[in-house]
């Protein structure tokens, strides 16, 4: 990754951090559920896609899982949510774009197990510059519990931002 995209990300984002255990205990922000942010950073070719969102949205609850059951859920909607980026935030295929994990998280408060957040991380590498894209929102259409979604994009000199709360929104990065 280019020492500009890590200044723009760093500027855009704070100081996020890179690997924090799963079910790690920190402090939780106060959140609505259904309400999160997508940030979406590009420089070129390469990009880096940042959400925060109640584990609500994702996990169909937040409570601690203890029951088999919702251990099992909540692991298969993970899955689900990190096989499903690339179509929830589609990029055209003449980019030959591929997307990478980097963290996908659930952050519960030590005293309290009844709420939880979810940080995700994805590196984004395309073989084209993304100039002029369009880029496409279905969060929706794989977890409807997604009801406001702020989606905040930096190309270049670039900064957009759009309420991404229907299947199919879209923005051009130019």
């Amino acid at each position: 990754m280019s020492i500009r995209l890590s200044v723009i990300l760093a500027l855009l984002f704070g100081f996020f951090t890179n690997s924090i255990a799963q079910n790690q205990t920190k402090s939780v922000k106060a959140h609505a559920h259904g309400v999160s942010t997508w940030s979406l950073a590009f420089d070129g070719k390469t990009g880096k896609l940042i959400v925060e969102t109640p584990g609500e949205s994702i996990l169909g609850f937040e409570y601690e899982p203890k029951k088999k059951k919702d251990i099992l859920k909540a692991s298969a909607n993970l899955q689900k949510f990190e096989q499903s980026i690339p179509n929830m935030v589609v990029i055209p295929s003449e980019y030959s774009c591929v997307w990478t994990k980097k963290t996908l998280d659930v952050l519960r408060e030590e005293n309290n197990k009844k709420h939880c957040e979810i940080e995700a991380e994805f590196e984004i590498n395309c073989q084209k510059n993304l100039e002029g894209a369009e880029i496409k929102f279905y969060i929706q259409k794989y977890f409807p519990k997604f009801h406001s979604v702020n989606a905040e994009i930096l190309f270049g000199n670039i900064q957009k931002s759009l309420p991404a709360n229907r299947a199919g929104v879209s923005v051009f990065l130019k």
